[in-house]
């Protein structure tokens, strides 16, 4: 089992948004809670609507590790 997943928002055969609903389903049904940090090389305002609905905060690359620290923390 997982505390948190950090992944990228582009990945082969499903994309950063079908990934976490998918992960998320699952783990609901379980009735676990996973905390999911994404990454993207490209401009993270383009999908940051899309992924504070998913309650997933998204951070632009290469990753800037007190960024990342304080992300951590507040998930």
């Amino acid at each position: 089992s997982f505390d948190l997943i950090i992944m990228d928002l582009n990945m082969p055969e499903m994309d950063g948004v079908k990934s976490i609903k998918y992960l998320k389903k699952g783990l609901s049904l379980k009735n676990r809670k996973l905390n999911i940090i994404v990454l993207t090389g490209h401009s993270p305002e383009e999908h940051r609507e899309t992924f504070a609905k998913l309650g997933v905060p998204i951070m632009r690359k290469p990753v800037n590790l007190d960024q990342l620290e304080k992300i951590i923390d507040e998930v």
